[in-house]
């Protein structure tokens, strides 16, 4: 099992971290995996107004997780990817999983003050590309006039879930062009940029449409936003058990009913929702990944019923822990 964990913005310097993890080098801007975990490769060049861009074609020899781990900064990555897996597993500040099994191919954005995971089972295979995007480019896309706006707009939209689309014919075909490009030399780099260029123009065409059709409801300052993000620290700070919303009202010095409408708008969850959810997520990471019974997790994360602990597990998964226990060691 493989996991690489990474916060940095600039993907070229990721790129680097991820080699020196597998005892390998970047060339001329592409990482070639040595075979486990993985084949294939991982390349970096930048678009035009210096979109941070690569290209991923792998194929697992082993399971891999990835963690791009949350920042205060406010820049939002662009993701285009097809996942075909016995076992696969995503989650955006532990919600709304992917599929587990079969193929997975979705294109969508996500903020760096989100938490995006993933997990891939050996045998499985991961292609796609990522863009890093700046409020700037974002604000001139998706037609705001005022940058404040950008982060309100994508919160209204990711509380709506209208950040993630399942992946449509052309961005497929695209896809496809651009991991088997039929042009080699000095051409081969504009083209790659031209197919990528067409499939975030797609995808911000689709996206300011459901834009114009839904309602903005939320409104949160940066401070609003700073004051939300210290609330979710506390809340997830120890899984075994959750402060009251009466605490975290106090901690940030708001009324309980501004908290819990500004948690929403910002995570989509209610706390106490997200807090199980998170909790139970992280169960399944440690019955996938840890050498640990049910028993164990349930009680690592504080439930001294089993049966409790099966029934909440049960809420989020809709199968018991045992069961994925099971799919874990197969």
């Amino acid at each position: 099992m493989f996991e690489f964990k990474f916060n940095i913005r600039q993907l070229d310097l990721a790129l680097i971290q991820l080699a020196e993890e597998l005892k390998t080098t970047v060339t001329d801007g592409e990482l070639i995996f040595p075979g486990d975990p993985a084949t294939g490769y991982i390349r970096h060049f930048l678009l035009p107004n210096d979109l941070d861009t690569i290209i991923i074609d792998l194929s697992l020899t082993d399971g891999m997780w990835i963690n791009r781990q949350k920042t205060d900064l406010e820049y939002y990555v662009f993701i285009c990817e097809e996942i075909i897996s016995d076992h696969t597993y995503a989650k955006i500040d532990g919600v709304k999983p992917e599929p587990s099994t079969g193929l997975a191919a979705n294109v969508y954005l996500v903020s760096f003050l989100s938490d995006l995971r993933q997990y891939a089972s050996a045998g499985s295979t991961v292609r796609g590309i990522r863009v890093i995007l700046s409020p700037e480019w974002l604000a001139s896309y998706l037609h705001v006039s005022e940058l404040d706006e950008v982060l309100q707009r994508y919160l209204a939209l990711k509380s709506k879930s209208v950040h993630v689309r399942e992946m449509d014919y052309e961005t497929h075909r695209l896809l496809e062009e651009l991991l088997r490009p039929p042009v080699e030399g000095p051409l081969r780099n504009a083209y790659l940029e031209n197919r990528i260029m067409m499939i975030l123009e797609i995808f911000f065409s689709w996206l300011s449409q459901q834009m114009s059709v839904l309602s903005m409801t939320v409104k949160m300052t940066k401070d609003d936003i700073a004051r939300i993000i210290q609330v979710e620290k506390a809340l997830l700070s120890d899984l075994s058990r959750a402060p009251s919303i009466t605490d975290l009202s106090k901690l940030i010095a708001v009324s309980a009913s501004k908290l819990k409408k500004q948690f929403r708008d910002m995570y989509g969850l209610p706390p106490y929702e997200y807090f199980q959810q998170q909790r139970m997520q992280k169960a399944k990471e440690m019955l996938m990944v840890d050498q640990l019974t049910v028993k164990q997790v349930g009680n690592s994360l504080g439930y001294s019923n089993l049966s409790n602990f099966t029934l909440a597990f049960r809420k989020v998964f809709n199968e018991n822990p045992g069961e994925m226990k099971k799919k874990s060691i197969k």
